[in-house]
């Protein structure tokens, strides 16, 4: 049982073990000399003094000083006496009451829990009162208590001051029986306190008879217990005294009863008082802890449990904002407090707030954007389903990126897993990428790479599997400047080979979600009929089917269709990154100044001047820190995760080119997308090493001679725009639309060769421009067919913010919150006709047009983008007298995360064969 008072639950056992301690020191300071004389009366076999008498007797004969002879050991005994005696009481009482049937402490158990506590006390006194009763022998002649525990040591061995041991466990476990079944009996009888006064009057009054008690029964076996240590054993000769019960029944015959209650009253008249003192202390001093420490835990829990839910909820949030990074640890602690607040923090009957949770540590903007925008918008269950399975997959990728090895996962969880890691890239606007670094994302790509992506020994081309596909996207994601920069010659030769077969190989890897011959998608699904007869030896026969690419994907706690991204398109712009990593082409005469090298930013090994860190159009490089934060070549982000809009749209929407998906459809680019200077370069094998290739060469492609060319865009969109008037008045201009110009073959980029194109009014001229298209046309009264288009010249987009600099920057969080940031929502599509509300647009059909100049000279851009999945191509041709075998050029790929990057091919070669193909990339010039 505890010593509290029975209206306040126990202090741990550590705060029962210090108020034990400090009680115990302060009672045998007060009471020892009572203890002097009790030993001497105890130790006498025959007719013993009064206790009057052998205080006189000591003090004549001895001196004042003999009555605190051998304090230091009770001194230092009391400490871990009383402390042990307390803390074990609570120990033993908690463990009783569970064996209790109402969970209550009764008398007996009282008794029993004391017994057990004394029984336990036993084993920590014997060696110190061995060596009290030693020194307070009157023919003692030890020097002190080292001398006597020399003595014993060096006579009789360790085992030694175990001498009166049974006799110690009997004394103890009666004791303490006695003394606390007395104090719960009193504390149950006495009046109730409702003063301090009354309570320490209570506590004293409990104390004191509970040690009259306890004396009163463990004086005989005290009595033996002094006989039996103060005796010096002889060698070889059994001790007259040796065992408790036949020591009693020894006494008992020989001396009398009254023996066995010698120093029953300067015990009794320590102890009695003495239990009052204790009880008093140590109630005491769990007061003054008490205070320290504010209200009992389970008053803090009830005023906890009485909050209204929503405060809890409050708090909880707040708890788990406090660490951005990992698990929400601070709700699994909250949780078991008790059952309200589990009622009220549960995701069952709480998905709102566990949506909030999920708001806190993940990103939540860009999914609540994508999924309303297709027509489905998320609730809060959608969020708190998916935030038990988002930790359970980051913490895999954590344990594999500790071991480097995949096969901790099954296969499953390893394409669970990666495609999680895709998706929260295109979701981030800062958080996601905090957890992702949290869950060691670097180390779990050295197993990717490894194990999935690193060529065999064996001949032949890898083939493009989901998990193959999103651990290249996760490496493209993960790529940093200032390690691209710092690559030594064998970690660019070893990216080279995994790289290259996924970006050159044309003839393997497809760039785009369907093949560039099919226009109008999706196509109803016919039965396979066999191929038209093609005359042409197999590894040159380019793969034009189409094919369902969707597989059954769990994102935001529902199963949805998706497409793997394309394997090739994170090749290509990872490849680009490592060829442009020297500088532009041609490098700069001159090299730059030297670059200073911040900390915990610049790896060691890049050398000063490094043409690589200075600004030049080159390939964006991702960037996750959100809205606000300033990119490597000091463009400030305005459009955080709205910048991959456009690709989770397509794995979304263009995975099967047979159906449309269950959602709304959204288009894949933004009028504007497009519009505007781009500079960058493209990148070709030599014929013959193509030519190697298509022969099944594979060291062709990875080991082959590359050339490179820079080359700089000028692009027009031309928009065939439908108006509808959003309240319809009954009238023909309700619905305001063109006639959207016939579709030419692929290698004329769906543009029909004849079409003469006339631009009218001036660029500046925005909203008011025209592209006027003329179509040769027999029937028509004019020799032709006229089509019309809005001309887009340049960016629909604010201008982006700089930060002036001449050499790259690492990469900067936003300076604040993102819900501070003024302009942080996607730029909405701009208004094409004449601004006028009244009317809702639609892109029906975009085309393409431009000019541009390489090394080989000008040329001129004509194209069309196809709307199912934004894949724009185009025609590249050669302007001039002296073009002549510099060739007519197809482009055709898509614009990723700033990007347009894809494929170029001549357009000799039927598109039924692989023609000559090379990659380009190049990023917007503003």
């Amino acid at each position: 049982m505890s010593t509290a008072t029975p209206t306040r639950k126990p202090l741990p056992g550590y705060y029962q073990f210090g108020a034990g301690a400090f009680a115990g020191v302060t009672e045998i300071c007060i009471f020892y000399p009572l203890d002097v004389v009790k030993t001497r009366m105890q130790l006498d076999t025959g007719k013993s003094p009064s206790m009057v008498t052998s205080f006189k007797n000591i003090i004549r004969e001895e001196g004042v000083g003999r009555l605190y002879r051998g304090l230091v050991p009770p001194l230092l005994l009391e400490a871990p006496k009383r402390a042990v005696k307390f803390a074990s009481n609570d120990f033993w009482g908690k463990i009783f009451i569970k064996q209790s049937p109402d969970g209550k402490m009764t008398q007996g158990l009282s008794i029993l829990t004391g017994a057990a506590a004394g029984a336990t006390e036993s084993f920590v006194v014997v060696p110190f009162e061995l060596v009290k009763i030693r020194l307070q022998d009157k023919t003692s002649k030890y020097a002190g208590p080292m001398d006597v525990v020399r003595t014993i040591l060096r006579q009789h061995g360790p085992l030694g001051l175990y001498a009166g041991m049974e006799s110690t466990f009997w004394r103890h476990v009666w004791w303490n029986a006695g003394f606390f079944g007395t104090i719960h009996t009193l504390r149950t009888k006495l009046p109730k306190a409702e003063t301090p006064q009354a309570v320490l009057l209570n506590n004293f009054i409990s104390g004191a008879a509970g040690g009259f008690v306890g004396t009163a029964l463990n004086t005989p076996f005290d009595v033996v217990k002094s006989r039996i240590q103060g005796a010096h054993p002889v060698p070889g000769v059994v001790p007259k005294y040796n065992w408790t019960y036949p020591s009693l029944a020894l006494i008992l015959r020989e001396e009398g009863a009254a023996a066995l209650y010698k120093g029953f009253v300067p015990k009794v008249l320590r102890l009695a008082p003495g239990g009052g003192v204790l009880l008093l202390v140590v109630e005491a001093v769990l007061g003054v802890v008490r205070n320290a420490l504010g209200p009992p835990m389970n008053h803090r829990r009830v005023l906890f449990n009485t909050l209204p839910p929503e405060v809890i909820q409050h708090i909880a949030v707040a708890a788990c904002e406090l660490t951005l990074a990992g698990p929400p640890n601070e709700l699994a602690m909250l949780l078991p407090l008790s059952q309200a607040v589990h009622a009220a923090l549960s995701a069952e009957h709480n998905p709102g707030f566990h949506a909030r949770i999920f708001s806190a540590k993940f990103d939540s903007r860009a999914p609540t954007r994508r999924f309303a925008e297709a027509g489905q918008p998320l609730t809060a269950r959608s969020f708190a389903n998916d935030l038990p399975r988002r930790w359970k997959a980051l913490k895999r990728i954590r344990r594999v990126s500790s071991v480097g090895r995949m096969v901790v996962c099954s296969e499953d969880h390893q394409r669970e897993d990666l495609w999680l890691v895709y998706l929260m890239f295109l979701e981030c606007d800062g958080n996601n990428w905090t957890q992702l670094q949290w869950a060691r994302l670097d180390g779990y790509l050295r197993a990717v790479l490894s194990e999935e992506l690193m060529p065999s020994s064996r001949p032949g081309y890898m083939i493009e599997t989901t998990t193959r596909a999103l651990g290249l996207w996760l490496m493209w994601f993960l790529t940093e400047i200032f390690f691209i920069v710092a690559e030594v010659p064998t970690e660019t030769s070893q990216m080279h080979t995994i790289l290259r077969p996924w970006a050159l190989a044309s003839h393997k890897y497809d760039i785009l979600c369907a093949p560039y011959t099919h226009w109008l998608l999706p196509v109803p699904e016919e039965p396979d009929l066999g191929e038209d007869p093609f005359f042409g030896t197999h590894q040159y026969v380019a793969d034009l089917d189409l094919r369902n690419r969707t597989e059954v994907v769990t994102h935001m706690g529902r199963r949805i269709r998706l497409a793997p991204p394309r394997a090739s398109v994170a090749a290509i712009m990872s490849f680009m990154v490592r060829l442009e990593r020297n500088g532009p082409i041609p490098r700069p005469a001159q090299p730059g100044p030297p670059i200073p090298q911040p900390a915990a930013q610049f790896p060691s090994t890049i050398r000063p001047a490094h043409p690589g860190l200075t600004i030049y159009p080159r390939t964006r490089y991702p960037a996750f820190l959100g809205p606000g934060s300033v990119e490597f070549d000091g463009r400030v982000n305005r459009l955080g995760s709205a910048i991959y809009d456009s690709e989770w749209r397509r794995i979304l929407q263009c995975g099967n080119p047979f159906a449309n998906p269950r959602f709304k459809l959204m288009p894949i680019l933004r009028p504007g997308d497009l519009a505007g200077h781009w500079e960058g370069r493209f990148v070709f094998l030599t014929f013959d090493a193509f030519r190697d290739m298509l022969a099944g060469v594979v060291g062709a492609v990875t080991s082959g001679p590359l050339a490179q060319q820079p080359q700089v865009w000028r692009i027009r969109e031309h928009h065939l725009v439908h108006r509808r008037r959003r309240i319809p008045l009954g009238r023909a201009s309700d619905v305001v639309t063109g006639e959207m110009l016939p579709t030419g073959g692929p290698l004329d980029a769906y543009i029909p060769r004849d079409a003469q194109f006339i631009h009218h009014g001036e660029p500046s001229e925005f909203g008011t421009r025209r592209l006027e298209i003329r179509l040769p046309d027999a029937t028509h009264p004019l020799g032709y067919r006229v089509y019309d288009y809005t001309t887009l010249d340049g960016p629909t987009d604010h201008p982006h913010t700089y930060v002036p600099t001449t050499e790259v920057l690492p990469f900067t969080p936003p300076p604040m919150n993102l819900d501070e940031l003024p302009d942080w929502d996607p730029p909405r599509p701009p208004t094409l006709g004449d601004g006028d509300d009244e009317f809702e647009e639609e892109i029906r059909d975009t085309l393409i047009t431009g000019e541009g100049h390489s090394s080989w000279g000008v040329f001129k851009l004509r194209g069309r983008i196809r709307a199912w999945d934004g894949m724009v191509i185009l025609v590249k041709d050669y302007d001039g007298p002296n073009t002549q075998g510099r060739g007519r050029w197809l482009y055709k790929g898509y614009v990723s995360g700033g990007n347009w990057v894809g494929r170029w091919r001549d357009t000799f070669t039927s598109e039924r064969l692989s023609g000559y193909e090379g990659v380009f990339s190049v990023t917007r010039r503003y």
